[in-house]
């Protein structure tokens, strides 16, 4: 083993990353997602029946064990 550290050459010309891609609930990409916030629209939306059987996990009150009290979710 040597002690020498290895001698690397850097990129002598500067780089950009140019570029943003997402997934948001109720849009596929940025621009969709900018336009919904302007135009206030609310993507917080009730649990899809196909997601999971609401009667299985639901209840009400929030001190049910073993059970949520939410019904509204933001879904991709």
């Amino acid at each position: 083993m040597s002690n020498q550290r290895e001698h690397r050459e850097t990129a002598s010309s500067p780089i950009a990353v140019v570029g943003v891609s997402a997934l948001f609930p109720g849009s596929t990409d940025v621009r969709g997602f900018w336009r919904s916030i302007v135009e206030g629209q609310d993507q917080i939306k009730e649990i899809p029946p196909n997601y999971w059987l609401i009667d299985d996990y639901y209840d009400p009150n929030p001190a049910a064990p073993d059970k949520t009290y939410g019904k509204r979710g933001a879904f991709l």
